[in-house]
């Protein structure tokens, strides 16, 4: 017996079956005749959901992530498994003349290290033992500032140090930080110790005198203890005049990698010298 068009249709409506729906769940096709609601996508009417999902492909050139009404936020959240976790990524955005915050797990503005000078500025926070660092700030200007970017200074005691030409090698006394951006260098025994792989750049400057127009230093700055053939310095030979007070300078470049340490030496030879560890600096920073 042929069936009618109406028992064509209703055998039609009989066989589709949506399981496992509820309100604003997106489904997937899984059969020829049933339609599976897909769990792992969801949509509640405010939040998309994909469990599981390794990447997201957009064919258009530009994505824009907007807020609505009538705030000014815009956040950008960057999530780990878990909410109490530290290593976690903040971004703020900071609109001009209405300074916000936006980061990770719905924090607060107030939980970013300052609010100051934000007006126009995009900056990146990072979470660890608990609490939130600036790592890097591009202001309105195009202007990049990185406040805990590895660097430091140091200066010697303000006295005269003898040194005779039996001394041998000794590493410049820099024991008074000016600043220690990162706790990297150690006012013991004169070492900056590279918290991450990179090009490092370092300064000395001495301010000194010798017996003699006989006396010089030959200096390094030593990489792991090794001298660097390529910083050698020579500083006071042929002065003309007896205790004639000078100053010289140095410059390192150097690629270091995580752990590796940098110091500067001196040696005095031909006749003795003295110099002022006051006025005597030694300095550097991560370059790249």
């Amino acid at each position: 017996m042929s069936q009618t068009k109406t028992q064509l249709i209703d055998s039609a409506y009989e066989s589709t079956v949506l399981t496992g729906s509820t309100n604003n769940t997106i489904t997937t096709v899984t059969g020829a005749k049933n339609i599976q609601g897909e769990a792992n996508l969801t949509f509640d009417g405010s939040t998309f959901s994909a469990t599981g999902m390794s990447h997201f492909n957009v064919a258009e050139t530009e994505v824009d992530i907007k807020s609505t009404g009538s705030g000014s936020k815009r956040s950008l959240r960057l999530l780990n498994a878990d909410a109490s976790a530290d290593n976690k990524i903040g971004i703020y955005f900071g609109p001009a003349n209405n300074v916000v915050g936006a980061g990770v797990y719905g924090i607060s503005e107030s939980d970013f290290t300052t609010t100051a000078n934000r007006d126009g500025a995009l900056g990146f926070e990072t979470r660890k033992d608990g609490n939130w660092t600036e790592g890097m700030r591009i202001n309105s200007s195009g202007i990049v500032s990185k406040p805990y970017q590895p660097c430091f200074a140091a200066k010697g005691a303000a006295a005269w140090v003898s040194l005779t030409t039996g001394d041998g090698k000794t590493i410049l006394p820099t024991s008074s930080e000016i600043f220690d951006n990162g706790a990297n260098y150690n006012n013991s025994n004169y070492r900056f110790t590279a918290p991450v792989a990179g090009k490092y750049v370092f300064f000395v400057q001495m301010y000194f005198k010798f017996d003699s127009d006989h006396g010089y230093y030959s200096n390094f700055f030593l990489k792991n203890g090794t001298e660097a053939q390529e910083a050698h310095n020579l500083w006071g030979y042929g002065n003309t005049g007896l205790y004639q007070d000078q100053t010289q300078s140095a410059t390192y470049t150097v690629e270091l990698a995580a752990n590796d340490y940098v110091q500067y030496q001196l040696e005095c030879e031909g006749d003795d010298s003295d110099f002022y560890g006051g006025h005597c600096t030694f300095s550097g920073y991560l370059l790249a």
